[in-house]
């Protein structure tokens, strides 16, 4: 089936069935229907136009940290994961096999990332990757789907593959402590092509940022191969 063809029958099927807002189920008007959210639920949903430490969790005025300086990465998160329809999203997409709810989510990222997006000139967009085998379980890499449509919304470019998760680690919700969270991480990413980032500043995308740990050793590893900066963008912090 040609582009053309595919798109006329994704049109039809729009037709007979449309789509309906991720959070409430009702439909959206035709101007947010393709991100599957409708007004209500964006305008209503908490969202945040600044940066935070990634430490502490202070505002952070601008990209410079003001606190804790020796950390890798500073973090924009969209909203907040108290919020129980954010929380429910991301469930449903990590551990329900709903891929499709990337796409609210995504958007919802991209239009709280809007607040901040002339300080960030030039950022590339990276996922956070996932180990082969945990791929392999969930059969997709979610900060992937939200980082695919969070460059669309965005109209931002997608870095090419150049982090790999070499380890697999436990999850970190299965660890109690932060000496566990931090250890369990240790040496769990490499960077495949490190001429490809040297200087360049990352959009490192994952869905929600609990301890941070994650995004911390994800974003060693390519401040360490010559990347310039690092901000965590997620959907929602905890």
């Amino acid at each position: 089936m040609t582009l053309s063809l595919r798109r006329r029958f994704h049109s039809f099927l729009d037709l007979l069935f449309p789509p309906l807002c991720a959070f409430c189920s009702k439909l959206p008007r035709a101007a947010l229907r393709e991100h599957l959210i409708c007004e209500a639920c964006l305008s209503s949903a908490h969202r945040h136009d600044a940066f935070f430490c990634i430490a502490c969790r202070s505002r952070l005025a601008n990209t410079q940290k003001l606190c804790h300086r020796t950390e890798p990465i500073i973090l924009f998160p969209a909203t907040e994961y108290a919020d129980a329809r954010i929380a429910s999203l991301i469930w449903r997409l990590k551990y329900r096999n709903e891929p499709a709810l990337a796409r609210p989510l995504g958007f919802l990222l991209a239009r709280s990332f809007a607040a901040v997006e002339d300080q960030c000139r030039g950022a590339l967009i990276l996922p956070v990757p996932l180990h082969p085998r945990r791929l392999r379980e969930r059969g997709f890499n979610q900060a992937e789907r939200i980082a695919h449509w969070f460059s669309r919304a965005a109209t931002r470019e997608l870095s090419p593959p150049c982090l790999e998760r070499i380890r697999d680690t436990k999850t970190q919700r299965e660890l109690s402590s932060r000496k566990e969270r931090e250890e369990n991480l240790r040496g769990a990413f490499r960077v495949s092509n490190p001429s490809a980032i040297c200087g360049k500043t990352f959009l490192l995308i994952d869905d929600v940022c609990t301890s941070g740990f994650t995004l911390r050793a994800a974003a060693r590893s390519l401040k360490d191969a010559g990347a310039a900066k690092i901000i965590g963008a997620v959907v929602a912090k905890v």
